[in-house]
Order: structure tokens, then sequence, then C-alpha cells
């Protein structure tokens, strides 16, 4: 599925190392769901097994998967035996394990695949009694969203295309798209291939048409209804700006890399004197309310932000929080830190990990683990110890540091 715009624009700029989610021994930048536990479970190893166990820590569904994966929609997936299939939160199996590859539902809906004799998985869509609502006939597909889900054939030629289909598996929009994504907002980005070979991007809705021309060299998805975009110059060189639902521009590009809009603001930057990228934060009219003077930045949240400075003394880089006026909140002497949620944001200096909250105050010392991620909308945060015998064990801990599940799990999955 769909990159960030920074990793692309990153990409295409050569830069040489790669860009990705911001992970460090500390924490990460950035949530990957809004909740540790889902019907107040998680799933969790022990002993090379997988169950699910509650916020006390208590096991409510035994260590019995090869591997199992957070409730969605009310159901899990797990797996047994290399087939998937997919239990309630009592531990019951409501669909049995027959699918060679699953998904979690999703709008009701979960996208299961069989090998076919080639070995080829081949896509179709189950409900939560397990019947098939779509039979399989895909190459590919993907969760639903906004009510309809993108899903891939190949055609006569070998070449993998994208289309849309609805709950029933109509095709909203035939497969003869070169990559699509998501619906966000009521609108997704789609991409064709020129007669050049250039891939393009726009936007379509729901009916298949287009609201924005595929003429964008990469495109973000709408948020707070802006999409970020990026254009080639004549000079081949890469500027982003953004676009409203009218496919107009509502702020011209002119900066070197953009995010989408978070707490209504966005991270732009330009790039200086010497060429090199510096960060800040623009507002809906394109202006800079906090000056480009990082060398990196983040999404707002909870009213703070992470960023991070090179110290040309130290020849190190570090991080620091900033609230929507530009001033320092947490100071940038850290080496690495966390994502902003739930009041926290988890900092780390000389192999300590602290949480800082709203106040600039510690509000715990992570002395008893080795690192840990950021807080889910719950209140709940993964950390993790480490030893040369057992590795790396995991556990959860609360906005006040204490530690609700010990750390002696080989894993846990959210």
């Amino acid at each position: 599925m769909k990159k960030m715009l920074k990793k692309l624009v990153a990409v295409a700029l050569l830069v040489a190392s790669v860009v990705s989610v911001f992970a460090f021994s500390g924490c990460f930048l950035g949530k990957e769901k809004d909740n540790l536990f889902s019907e107040n479970l998680l799933a969790v190893k022990l002993n090379d097994k997988w169950g699910y166990v509650d916020k006390a820590g208590n096991v409510k569904i035994s260590y019995k998967y090869d591997y199992a994966y957070a409730f969605s929609d009310g159901l899990a997936k797990v797996k047994k035996e290399d087939k998937y299939g997919y239990i309630n939160a009592k531990g019951d199996v409501v669909v049995d394990f027959e699918f060679d590859s699953a998904s979690s539902f999703s709008e009701g809906l979960a996208y299961v695949g069989l090998k076919n004799k080639k070995g080829d998985y081949v896509y179709g869509y189950i409900n939560k009694k397990g019947e098939y609502v779509v039979e399989t006939m895909f190459s590919d597909a993907y969760n639903f969203k906004e009510g309809l889900a993108v899903v891939a054939i190949e055609d006569k030629s070998g070449d993998t295309l994208y289309g849309y289909i609805n709950k029933k598996g109509e095709y909203v929009v035939e497969p003869t798209l070169y990559d699509a994504y998501d619906f966000s907002e009521g609108f997704a980005a789609v991409s064709i291939k020129n007669k050049q070979g250039d891939e393009l991007y726009g936007f379509i809705n729901k009916k298949g048409d287009y609201i924005v021309e595929p003429t964008f060299y990469d495109v973000y998805d709408f948020s707070e209804g802006f999409a970020g975009v990026a254009i080639k110059d004549k000079d081949n060189k890469i500027l982003c700006g953004f676009i409203d639902k009218t496919g107009e521009y509502v702020i011209e590009p002119t900066f070197s890399d953009i995010y989408s809009f978070s707490e209504g603001l966005a991270v732009a930057s330009v790039k200086d004197k010497k060429g090199d990228e510096l960060y800040g934060y623009i507002d809906k009219t394109g202006e800079f309310v906090i000056e480009p003077i990082y060398t990196d930045a983040y999404d707002f949240n909870e009213g703070f932000a992470v960023v991070e400075v090179y110290d040309e003394k130290e020849e190190e880089y570090f991080y620091g929080v900033i609230d929507e006026t530009g001033d320092y909140l947490v100071e940038p002497i850290y080496d690495d830190a966390g994502y902003f949620n739930c009041g926290i944001v988890c900092v780390e200096k000389d192999d300590e990990w602290i949480g800082i909250d709203k106040t600039g105050k510690k509000s715990f010392v992570g002395i008893k683990w080795d690192g840990g991620y950021g807080f889910f909308d719950d209140g709940y945060c993964v950390v993790y110890t480490y030893d040369k015998t057992d590795g790396y064990t995991y556990g959860v801990i609360n906005t006040k540091g204490e530690e609700i599940i010990k750390c002696k799990y080989e894993n846990i999955n959210w």
C-alpha cells in the first residue's frame, strides 16, 4: 500500500538511507492504532505459543496458537498449523482454520486467501460467520474502508491492475488502475501510467469519477480537507503543496517536503543556503507559523510535537518537544523521543527512559526497562527488557509508569 510522501520524496532525491517509521530503543513516533487492548484483551506470546491476557495480566485465552492478532470488529485472526481462522473474545472458534492467508475484520468483512495449484494466492471476502460474500477471484485484496475495498487482478500480460468493489463484490471502479489506495474523507488516491511510462497520481470519488486529474508525482490522503501533492518542475526538482477537494491549489507547491495537516498545522521544509533540509510548521494559508529551523519535525498531537535539532558542538542530533507557538516544553537534549499521547511523551537520554507530562515534569523514569513504545489512546504502553540469555521480554505500563503486565512475554501483538 501507499508509502508516505516524505519517503518517496527522499528516495527521489537519492537520500542514502531509507526513511521509515521513526523507531529506536526507547519509543516510536506515530500510532499504529487507537487502543492497545481490543475487547479488553491483548495478544501475547509465551513459551513459543500465543494467547490473550486482560489488563491485569490474567490469561483469558490459553496459549495454543502459532500466532495471534488483535481483536477487530469483535473477532481475532489466529493461526494454527499454517491455517488461519477466527475466534471471539470468549476464545470460541467462530470461523474454522481453513485459509492460507487472512486479514482482520473491517466493516464486517475480512479478506481471505487460498493457494491455487500454481501456489499463488487467490483472494475473496467472508462475513463473520465464515460465509463467502465475495468469492476468491482476486490476485490481491485489502480491507474495506468507507464501504469500498481495493482489489487487484492480473491482466493477460501479467501486469497487476487495481480497482474497487462494494460489499456485494460488484466493481464500482473497474480494475484499470496502476495503483489504488484506501478512501479517506470520501476520496481515494489512485495512479495511472502515461504514454511516457510515468506514474501519475490523482483522486477519485466513490463513483470512480476523477475529482482531481492524475497529474501529480505523488500525493497524500486527504486530512482536514487538504491533500498534500508533489510535482516536478522543469528542472526535475520536486515541489510540494496542498490542494482542496476540488483539486484547486490552496497552498502552492513551493516546499521541498511536507506532511499531512494535523491539528491545523502541517510539517513543511525548505532548503537552506547549504542545500540542507530544514523543517517547520505551516498553517492552512501556507505561512510558516513555526519557522523552519529543525533538522526534522513530526505531527502535532494533543498540542505538542517532537522536533529534532543538530548540535554542531556535539556533532549529534537531539530531540525535544514544542507547543503550537514553537516554545519548548522539553528542551532538545534527548537522544530520542516518542509520539506525544495521553498527556505523556517518552524520551531517552543515556539509556534512561523517561515519561514527561504536559507541564514538562517527569511522570516516571523507566529504570526497570530497556525501552518501550508510544502510549496508545487507552493509556497503555508496551515496554521491554533485554538480556543475553532470554533476549527481549515484553510487558505493559500505564501513564503513571506502573507495570500492569510484567515483562515476561516473548512478544506482544497489537
